[in-house]
């Protein structure tokens, strides 16, 4: 079926169970694209949280990331991201009195991507806004050190972990080939020693997580102009 006879069917403006399989095809760009990005973290664990700003640095916590997306439908895309950040907080509970951390890390996901517009809605400039969500798999490695004596905390822990990051985002095409964007993403670790520090009890452990907020710019890959791909697209 091509692009134009599935774009009589359903509006392939917005996410329609219809359109979600529907196979990518353009005859200049490749389904492949390239992004880099820029942005804070925030940490999430025993000595404080994403809204205590006062003790985490006022969130003024670097973090750099690179990444390619592959698309495969009109919706549905993979994405392989990859960032060095850091993490920083003093303690908000009087349990942790005197206790801090602060961290250089880097972590590498691979997730999921579901696009609310249909990408030839966006490639033909129909549109030049798009919502997404993401969700995914990775590891994080880490290496908690005390702010006041800058020695790393000791303890018998892994210092890489498994996250599970969910997220959320908004792109604008600046030009056919060139968009900027805006996600936050949350990263689930599956261990409680992301700032060195654990707490040990009978019920379920409270896993350690942080998060991300960045500014992206992506870049499309150009093609051979690909005559197969422009029929499919009507």
């Amino acid at each position: 079926m091509s692009y134009a006879q599935h774009k009589s069917k359903s509006n392939p403006e917005k996410f329609h169970i219809n359109n979600l399989f529907v196979p990518y095809a353009h005859p200049w760009y490749s389904s492949t694209s390239v992004n880099v990005g820029v942005g804070v973290s925030s940490y999430s664990g025993e000595l404080s949280r994403p809204h205590n700003v006062s003790t985490q640095n006022y969130l003024l916590n670097p973090h750099v990331s690179i990444g390619v997306k592959h698309r495969f439908t009109d919706h549905l895309s993979l994405r392989v991201d990859a960032s060095y950040f850091k993490l920083y907080s003093k303690s908000k509970l009087s349990q942790f009195e005197n206790r801090s951390f602060k961290s250089y890390n880097y972590d590498y996901y691979t997730a999921l991507v579901i696009d609310y517009w249909g990408k030839p809605y966006l490639d033909d400039r129909y549109k030049k806004w798009n919502v997404y969500v993401f969700g995914g798999i990775g590891g994080v490695h880490f290496n908690p050190k005390d702010i006041e004596t800058n020695k790393e905390v000791v303890g018998d822990y892994n210092k890489s972990a498994i996250i599970l990051p969910v997220g959320i985002g908004v792109s604008y095409f600046l030009t056919d080939f060139l968009g900027i964007g805006f996600d936050a993403s949350r990263k689930y670790t599956l261990g409680d020693h992301l700032d060195g520090i654990s707490i040990k009890s009978s019920g379920p452990i409270k896993r350690d997580s942080y998060w991300h907020y960045g500014f992206k710019v992506n870049l499309n890959i150009f093609n051979k102009f690909n005559y197969s791909n422009h029929l499919k697209r009507g």
